[in-house]
Order: C-alpha cells, then sequence, then structure tokens
C-alpha cells in the first residue's frame, strides 16, 4: 500500500514539473504587458517593480527552502523524497502555486494598486522560473568543471548531503548573510 501513495504522491506532484517551463515566462509576459497596456505605467517604475519582484522570490526562495520545505509537514514529504530521488521530476504544481501568488498578489494590490504588482509578480514569477531551470539543470544535466551551472551543482549537491546548509538554489547569497552557507 504504500508503493501505491508513493506513486499517487509523485504523480500529484510531478503533474505540473514541465508544465511550469512554459506557463510561468508566459505569465510573466501577460503581466508586464498589463503594466505597460492596461495600466499606462511608466518604464522605469515597471523595471524597480520587476526587479523588487525578482529579489523578493530570492528571499522567498530562501525562506521556503529552509523552513516550510524542510519543517512543515505540508511540504516535508514532498521535499524528502526529492531529497531520496533527486533526479526525478518532483514539484510543486502551478494549480497549488498560482493560486497562492495571485490570492498574495491582490492583497498586495490594495494598497499598492495593480499596476505596481502586476509588475512585482512579473519579477517574481520571474525569479521562480529562474529557479526551476536552476534546479532543473543540476540535478539533470551533465555539467562540465569550471562552468556556471557547476558552481550552483557544487552548491546545491552540498545540501543534498548536509542538509542543514545551502539553502538556496538560485540565490547562494542569502545563505551568506544567514551564515548557512558551506562551501
Amino acid at each position: 500500500m504504500p508503493e501505491n501513495k508513493e506513486t499517487f504522491f509523485m504523480r500529484f506532484m510531478g503533474m505540473g514539473y514541465w508544465a511550469d517551463f512554459y506557463i510561468y515566462p508566459l505569465m510573466a509576459l501577460i503581466l508586464i504587458a498589463f503594466s505597460f497596456a492596461y495600466f499606462y505605467t511608466p518604464v522605469w517604475q515597471i523595471v524597480l517593480y520587476l526587479a523588487i519582484g525578482f529579489c523578493i522570490w530570492g528571499i522567498t526562495e530562501y525562506f521556503m527552502h529552509r523552513y516550510a520545505f524542510h519543517h512543515a509537514p505540508i511540504f516535508k514529504q514532498g521535499h524528502t523524497e526529492h531529497h531520496q530521488r533527486p533526479k526525478d521530476h518532483i514539484g510543486t504544481p502551478f494549480f497549488v502555486t498560482i493560486p497562492i501568488y495571485l490570492f498574495v498578489s491582490w492583497l498586495i494590490a490594495l494598497g499598492l494598486g495593480y499596476a505596481m504588482t502586476c509588475a512585482l509578480l512579473a519579477g517574481f514569477v520571474s525569479g521562480y522560473y529562474c529557479y526551476l531551470i536552476t534546479h532543473h539543470v543540476v540535478h539533470n544535466k551533465k555539467i562540465k568543471p569550471g562552468t556556471f551551472w557547476h558552481r550552483y551543482k557544487k552548491f546545491h549537491d552540498t545540501h543534498h548531503y548536509k542538509q542543514d546548509v545551502n539553502f538556496g538554489v538560485s540565490w547562494m547569497v542569502w545563505d551568506k548573510i544567514f551564515r548557512t552557507h558551506q562551501k
């Protein structure tokens, strides 16, 4: 029976794995287009809020990985399975993440307005997309030593062997700031 449960769970978690590579860039482009066309936002403001959203993703990635994925029961099971089988395509399905992103964005829009929130969310999901690419590459591609990706692979591999360090995947800076970085 546990094997069937695991198979169901793996199928559920993997449903959105490949879809994410198409959905999030499209979502970012649509949000940017809304900021420009629908809300008539100046370019400098869109660029500023894109950058802020991108940086917010970085800190979110760190804290979600460090605390939620390693401690919260709702996430821990899937993340533990990822550590046991890192090449399997395990991910949080888009039909779980997108409603959360949209709800939080709606709350932010109540104070910030929809134009800036669209740009902020576009930056955030662009950061998430960079995370998706980085995580996929370090687990599924052959990487030559000394390359850009090799640094990320070594950093993330260390986390898989020592799970209390290197929580960033696409952002290493927060591990340095919070002293969880290990070479």
